[in-house]
């Protein structure tokens, strides 16, 4: 019982995912164009980006061109899911 309070205290919120996928894409210090491809990728992502929150963990999914990128939000944190 304890750690599905802990889960649902921590529990990201769709917020945290977009600061978080932003920061795990941003490109600044390899030049500017770089950089501004980035934030277009990271922009139209958000866009289309399939959210669910199912209040001890919460789902991402983004579309892209070969399937899709997903994410698992659970105590606090966004994990990349290889499947």
């Amino acid at each position: 019982m304890v750690i599905s309070l802990v889960m649902a205290f921590t529990n990201p919120t769709k917020s945290c995912f977009e600061k978080y996928f932003a920061g795990r894409f941003s490109r600044e210090s390899e030049g500017l164009t770089e950089a501004v491809a980035a934030n277009i990728f990271v922009s139209r992502s958000m866009k289309n980006c399939e959210y669910r929150d199912y209040f001890l963990m919460s789902f991402a999914s983004i579309p892209a061109d070969g399937g899709s990128l997903k994410f698992i939000g659970i105590f606090g944190t966004w994990v990349a899911v290889p499947f």
